[in-house]
Order: structure tokens, then C-alpha cells, then sequence
């Protein structure tokens, strides 16, 4: 899908929060919990879900029982697109079962989007208070529970730039793959292992 210039203003309604998931639809990444969030809210919530799979038709006609008119799939986007969204959006949400350090998450986190994430993986180590709210219980009410909260701290694609992490700065992303690896190994990345 190609976005021009002004394409996106369409989805977008002065009262409701709108938010995107990026990702592919597969059971794993549970959408459908998105899907009855924005539902189960009591804010106005509009969901913009980007990404193919095997449970695109299965998610489409979910979304048109529960949230019609609610929720737009756009099908895949090339990652110009992508970032275009996410910079346009207010939140990025997933709800996904299994993730370890999920790459649409860390996108969103760049382009100073607020996320709205469950606590699996490393993601708890990727938001902080004041770029997002990571979700313990990864459930319909966990969810709009914090969609909800979004909309009553004023969460809007245009506070982003305060919102932008200083770890998204090179030097920083660096020293954190460095950290990282060193866990994993289990120790000073520069010992020798052998």
C-alpha cells in the first residue's frame, strides 16, 4: 500500500484515539484481543491494523460484528509506509502472546509513538512510564483498560517528540545490544569464552 500525502487524515476523528497495530496476522500475535478492546473501552478508539497473514479474513469479519467501522486493514506496507503510520498514529498497540524484542515495537518507540504493550519478552525493558504502558495482564480488559488511560493523559501523535526516547540515539542503542549480548553470554561480552 502506498500512503500520499494527506491519505491518512481520513482515519482520523477530532475525539478518538487512533491507534495501529504493525505486525503479522497470526494467531500468536492475538489481534483479536486488540479488536475487542477498542470495543470494550469507553473512549472513542479508531484501529488502524497493518499487516497480512492467515487470519486476515478471520480478523475482518470480527472486526465488522464487534467494531464496524471502527477498525481499517491496510494489508501490507512497505516500511516507508510503516513509518509514515507511525508517525501519524497516536498509539501503537499489540497484544501479542510470545514476542522476544519485537521490531515494530522498537519502530514505534523511535518515531516517538506511545505503545501499549503486553509484559513478555523484553518489552518491559523497552518502555518506560512516559513512552507507554506495558500491560501485565495481557487481556480484553488489561487492554482497553489502558487504551482508556491513553485517552485520559492526553496521548496525541503530536506530543511525540517529548515522548521520543534518548535511547533511540545511536550511542545508546549501541551500549544496549552490548548489554544485552553480555547477559546472554553470561558475563563481560569481552572475555574469552573458549
Amino acid at each position: 500500500m502506498d500512503i500520499e500525502a494527506g491519505v491518512l487524515d481520513k482515519w482520523r476523528a477530532d475525539e478518538e484515539l487512533l491507534v495501529a497495530f504493525v505486525g503479522r496476522l497470526e494467531p500468536v500475535k492475538r489481534v483479536n484481543r486488540l479488536i475487542d478492546a477498542v470495543v470494550a473501552a469507553d473512549s472513542e478508539i479508531r484501529l488502524l491494523v497493518v499487516g497480512d497473514g492467515s487470519r486476515r479474513s478471520t480478523l475482518e469479519e470480527h472486526a465488522d460484528q464487534v467494531a464496524p467501522g471502527e477498525v481499517s486493514f491496510l494489508g501490507h506496507c512497505d516500511q516507508e509506509v510503516v513509518a509514515k503510520i507511525f508517525n501519524f498514529v497516536d498509539v501503537f498497540a499489540m497484544a501479542s502472546e510470545h514476542e522476544n524484542h519485537p521490531i515494530a515495537l522498537k519502530e514505534a518507540l523511535a518515531c516517538g509513538t506511545y505503545c501499549i504493550a503486553p509484559d513478555v519478552g523484553r518489552v518491559s525493558s523497552m518502555i518506560q512510564s512516559d513512552t507507554g504502558t506495558v500491560v501485565a495482564d495481557n487481556d480484553v480488559v488489561a487492554l482497553s483498560s489502558a487504551l482508556d488511560d491513553a485517552v485520559e493523559r492526553g496521548v496525541s501523535a503530536t506530543d511525540r517528540f517529548e515522548r521520543a526516547q534518548p535511547q533511540n540515539a545511536w550511542r545508546e542503542n549501541a551500549e544496549a545490544v552490548i548489554a544485552f549480548y553480555e547477559g546472554w553470554l553470561g558475563g563481560d561480552a569481552g572475555e574469552d569464552l573458549s
